[in-house]
């Protein structure tokens, strides 16, 4: 599986989560969710992060392989920690009304598209890790 379609994916997923995450009481269930998938994914991203650590410790000679590969961890703890952040968040303002109506108006006026992106990797580094 390429990096690029899952990064694509998951843009889409966290999509899908500000949509639901603005509709009140769904809120407190996708929030949930939410928060859920951030957990999973931050400690995804810390063992890739763990991985590119030693495989840069154990072989030194493929180094820009395995950066990027830390660099990917990264990215995904961060994403997912804020996931977390966002999905309790969510939970909290799908409570009432009001939370959930503004964060509708506010999500609506950015396309419901995450805050944080997925920020594009080097093609050939995308070749290597595919």
């Amino acid at each position: 599986m390429s990096v690029t379609l899952i990064d694509d994916s998951l843009t889409e997923i966290e999509r899908m989560f500000n949509l639901a995450g603005s509709i009140p009481i769904v809120a407190i269930v996708s929030g949930i969710v939410r928060a859920t998938a951030g957990k999973v994914q931050a400690i995804a991203g810390l063992v890739l992060v763990g991985v590119g650590n030693a495989g840069q410790w154990f072989q030194p000679s493929n180094s820009v392989k395995w950066e990027q590969l830390t660099a990917q961890g990264v990215r995904h703890a961060t994403h997912g920690v804020l996931n977390m952040a966002v999905g309790l968040g969510e939970c909290v303002a799908g409570f009432t009304i009001v939370g959930s109506l503004v964060l509708l108006v506010y999500r609506t006026a950015h396309g419901f598209d995450p805050i944080y992106k997925y920020q594009p990797l080097d093609r050939k580094v995308v070749a290597q890790l595919s």
